[in-house]
C-alpha cells in the first residue's frame, strides 16, 4: 500500500487537430507548469502543433504510439491535484 494517494478531481483529454507523429516531452506522473510545452506534433519537415499547458497539469497518461490521426488523444491530464494519506 502506498504512503499517500494522489487525488485528481478534474481531468481532460488533450487531442491533436492534425495527423502526424507525436513527440512526448513528459511521462505519466510528471507535473507540467503553466506555459510549458509537453508534446509536439510533427511531420518529417516541420512542427505542426505544440501542446502547451494552459495551467499547471499532472500527466495521467501520455501517448506511447507516435503515429497519430487527427483527433487522437495525445495525453490525459489532471488539474487541482492533492495528496492524501
Amino acid at each position: 500500500m502506498p504512503d499517500e494517494q494522489i487525488v485528481i478531481p478534474r481531468r481532460k483529454s488533450i487531442r491533436n487537430k492534425k495527423g502526424g507523429l507525436v513527440e512526448m516531452l513528459v511521462r505519466p506522473g510528471d507535473v507540467v507548469r503553466k506555459g510549458e510545452v509537453f508534446a509536439r506534433l510533427i511531420n518529417f519537415w516541420e512542427v505542426l502543433e505544440e501542446f502547451e499547458a494552459e495551467e499547471d497539469i499532472y500527466i495521467l497518461g501520455a501517448r506511447a504510439n507516435p503515429v497519430a490521426s487527427s483527433g487522437d488523444r495525445i495525453a490525459l491530464v489532471g488539474f487541482d491535484w492533492y495528496a492524501v494519506k
